[in-house]
């Protein structure tokens, strides 16, 4: 198996607070062989406030000081994340709407620059935060993982 390092930024979506845990959810939620296996997730914070792009020019400045040997060096099948800072706000509320003639559950979302007071009624707020990333990529074997069609064979 070849061994590289993938490297990327991704707005995600988290309940504030809890950054590690929304990064994981939607980590775990992207297609296996996109992430090319990589299941363990470990989450850092540079900054926890409103991203400019001063910040994010800085970040990726000093990043091969501060965070060289987390970002460059991800062990085997994990990805290393930081979250660089937020992006923006998000609404979201679950209700029962006709579509197609039909009562479904639909996601409303609202979004904002800044921190709402108050969001949708009976809504959770969510940070939208750019994360810098990079994990162990190698080449994908969907026998190994088990995301083959067992019914194929």
């Amino acid at each position: 198996m070849g061994h590289y390092i993938n490297r990327g930024t991704h707005t995600v979506k988290f309940i504030p607070g809890s950054v590690a845990t929304g990064f994981r959810a939607w980590w775990s939620k992207q297609i296996p062989c996109t992430r090319d296996g990589c299941s363990s997730v470990n989450v850092r914070i540079d900054s926890d406030q409103a991203l400019t792009k001063l910040r994010e020019e800085r970040f990726f400045k000093t990043r091969d000081k501060k965070y060289a040997d987390f970002l460059e060096y991800p062990g085997s099948y994990t990805c290393n994340a930081v979250l660089i800072g937020i992006v923006g706000w998000c609404a979201e509320r679950k209700v029962r709407k006709v579509v197609d003639h039909h009562i479904r559950e639909v996601i409303e979302s609202k979004t904002y620059k800044t921190k709402p007071t108050k969001g949708l009624k009976g809504s959770t707020i969510y940070a939208i935060g750019k994360f810098a990333m990079c994990y162990d990529a190698r080449d994908y074997d969907p026998m190994e993982h088990g995301d083959y069609p067992h019914d194929e064979w």
